[in-house]
């Protein structure tokens, strides 16, 4: 009887895509899952793929979800690599969990060796904060989009189903639990107001911050400018805006990240003789 395949992971099937490139490109060793092995070839790219949700824990479900935590301990783990020489960003991704994505961005921020992100059809919200330090930014096509620089929460509320259906609910403080759940209360009641000020704004506060100080053209916009107030764009109006460097192919921008990292790699050699 044939054995069933096994399930191809989340880091494998990017492993599988990359091969491909691999040989395209000739010199270049492609990298996924090895970012602290020792029997790498020299001259390695790092594949960090940013694909899907965003969350920020993996856990024993890491091979099939991205995770933020996950994907700070892969990209410091190859930064130091000595045969790994620059890291390649494949994205997809509508955004997701804001948790960790200030210390992913602050990790991005600090490698030693050049990153490029590549997108393909959407790199929007979470996936821009994950990315907007790295040191080259590129879409795949002129009709991917990104963008979506803000904060948002989302949920339903279910206690009118149950009301209807028969049900009482119940819910009760102690006399000095003023402020307990108080504000996700006045939420639902729909005075957002002061969730808006304690949790949504020092959020997004956070998130322009870290793309103003990333993306130049950027820098100075008024603080309704479309670009920080969560609007998505096309490519080119992505470069114009300063959201993106340009578009590239997966195999070019690889090849990219490849060169930027040969050229880190003899200007330190330089430094150090």
């Amino acid at each position: 009887m044939e054995q069933p395949e096994e399930p191809i992971s989340y880091l494998q099937q990017y492993a599988n895509e990359y091969k491909q490139i691999k040989e395209s490109a000739g010199q270049i060793s492609v990298v996924t899952g090895e970012f602290d092995s020792n029997e790498l070839p020299e001259n390695a790219v790092a594949v960090h793929p940013i694909y899907g949700i965003v969350f920020a824990d993996g856990g024993r479900w890491w091979d099939n979800i991205f995770s933020t935590k996950q994907f700070i301990k892969n990209i410091q783990a190859a930064d130091n690599n000595e045969n790994i020489i620059a890291h390649f960003m494949p994205t997809k991704t509508p955004g997701g969990d804001a948790h960790y994505l200030d210390l992913a961005a602050k990790a991005v921020r600090e490698l030693k060796k050049p990153s490029v992100t590549q997108f393909e059809r959407i790199r929007a919200s979470a996936g821009v904060y994950l990315t907007t330090d790295t040191d080259e930014i590129y879409a795949n096509s002129k009709f991917d989009r990104s963008g979506s620089i803000g904060t948002m929460i989302s949920a339903l509320d279910f206690t009118g189903i149950w009301t209807k259906l028969g049900a009482t609910y119940v819910e009760e403080y102690a006399t000095l639990s003023t402020m307990k759940n108080k504000i996700e209360n006045d939420l639902l009641k729909g005075d957002p107001k002061e969730y808006k000020l304690q949790v949504l704004d020092p959020l997004n506060n956070a998130f322009i911050e870290t793309v103003r100080n990333s993306r130049a053209k950027i820098k100075d916009v008024k603080e309704d400018a479309p670009v920080v107030s969560g609007a998505m764009f096309y490519a080119d109006q992505a470069i114009e805006v300063g959201l993106i460097d340009g578009i590239m192919s997966q195999s070019e921008a690889i090849n990219r990240a490849y060169d930027l990292g040969m050229e880190n790699d003899i200007k330190n050699l330089s430094n150090t003789n």
